[in-house]
């Protein structure tokens, strides 16, 4: 089987490096010929290049935009007229590179389209001018999220999914976001992420004890994209908190992006010695390793990529209570659950305070459901939708 993935992007942030495993992992266990679309340059492609996985980097774009309307009745009108023109513009420019598209997947003689993001609208125009079927990957909850909009609206997007051959969605927090935009008459089957071989995890589960030999402060992760949405501003709020109550307490903010704020606020809040901002870090688990508790103070993330590391490496994580978070942590055994930022202070308090409390924990968490499903068995099930599509396709 000769399957083309497409990604938007070319950095190794959650989506993609979820992809990574599935594709290498369906080549090494089901004997997939995978092959890679992206839209930008990036990291990824040393990676690709690495394991010998051809792919092609062709400029397509996204088709959401957060839009934002302020003023009065003619603002908002021409605000409306100014997303118009750059929704058609992106309608046509993916347009245009269609026929590019799918050339390079004719090239690469492929049965089959799995199109890695919801914020990628052309599936159904690529898998049909191919004449092949399409599997829609949903991994993000963009319009709570992100606050995103897709180019035509929900109906539009509906539209696309009803087309799709199969959808899959990464978190039942995804599902049930997506079938409220289109309706209970989809099928759709969820399929929850592994991040782990089972040889790895059991690596990672004697390593975890590692840390709590070590003395110093207790040091709690936030990794991702710099975003407002990710809230790294109140994870500054809540350290900055902690620390007045006179607990040691530091903050590893990792990632890249909209770094500017949450410098300053830093500043502000004279915290300069006790946050560190390491950039893009390529090894997750190195990064938990060296903590003794994770934060998601994402609102509405769809299920969560590093907070299923944090727990594979036998960390507690404190999430938001939103999204797809609900499903990974279990509030009160394996981390704590919070709305407020209150909330979020509080439970880092109660962490930092008892080391004992977080260590338990920890080892609860490599105990739990989420932490044992590993990515062969997300491959597996992956695999069995793409058989399933094919055999319905060819009948």
């Amino acid at each position: 089987m000769k399957v083309a993935y497409i990604t938007h992007y070319g950095d190794l942030y959650g989506a993609n490096r979820c992809m990574l495993d599935l594709l290498l992992q369906a080549r090494a266990a089901h004997g997939v010929e995978p092959h890679v679309l992206l839209a930008r340059e990036g990291p990824m492609l040393e990676v690709l290049e690495r394991h010998a996985v051809p792919y092609a980097v062709i400029p397509f774009l996204p088709w959401v935009e957060r839009r934002v309307y302020m003023g009065g009745p003619h603002h908002r009108v021409m605000q409306h007229l100014r997303h118009w023109r750059k929704q058609r513009r992106r309608t046509l420019h993916n347009r245009a590179l269609l026929p590019r598209l799918a050339e390079q997947a004719r090239a690469w003689n492929i049965d089959l389209l799995h199109v890695n993001s919801s914020v990628i609208g052309f599936g159904a125009d690529l898998a049909r001018a191919l004449r092949v079927p399409w599997v829609w990957h949903v991994r993000e909850l963009f319009g709570l999220h992100y606050g995103y909009q897709v180019d035509g609206g929900d109906r539009a997007f509906a539209a696309t999914l009803r087309k799709a051959d199969a959808v899959i969605a990464m978190s039942a927090a995804v599902r049930a976001e997506v079938l409220h935009k289109v309706g209970a008459d989809r099928p759709m089957e969820v399929i929850h992420d592994g991040v782990a071989t089972a040889e790895q995890a059991a690596t990672l589960a004697v390593q975890a004890e590692e840390r709590w030999e070590q003395e110093g402060p207790f040091r709690f992760v936030l990794a991702g994209l710099f975003h407002p949405s990710k809230g790294q501003l109140e994870a500054v709020e809540a350290l900055a908190s902690v620390r007045a109550q006179g607990v040691d307490a530091e903050l590893v903010l990792a990632g890249t992006g909209r770094m500017e704020p949450v410098q300053q606020r830093i500043r502000e809040l004279d915290l300069q010695q006790h946050v560190e901002l390491p950039g893009f870090v390529d090894d997750a688990y190195a990064l938990f390793l060296g903590a003794h508790a994770a934060l998601t103070c994402s609102k509405y993330e769809a299920y969560g990529r590093v907070t299923l590391e944090a727990l594979t490496t036998g960390i507690p994580v404190i999430g938001h209570a939103s999204g797809g978070t609900p499903e990974l942590i279990e509030n009160g055994h394996t981390g704590f659950l919070y709305n407020t930022p209150e909330q979020l202070a509080e439970h880092m308090q109660q962490l930092a305070g008892d080391r004992t409390l977080a260590r338990g924990m920890g080892q609860a968490a490599l105990r739990s459901k989420a932490v044992q499903r590993t990515i062969g068995a997300m491959t597996d099930d992956v695999l069995r939708v793409y058989w399933s599509v094919l055999r319905r396709t060819e009948a």
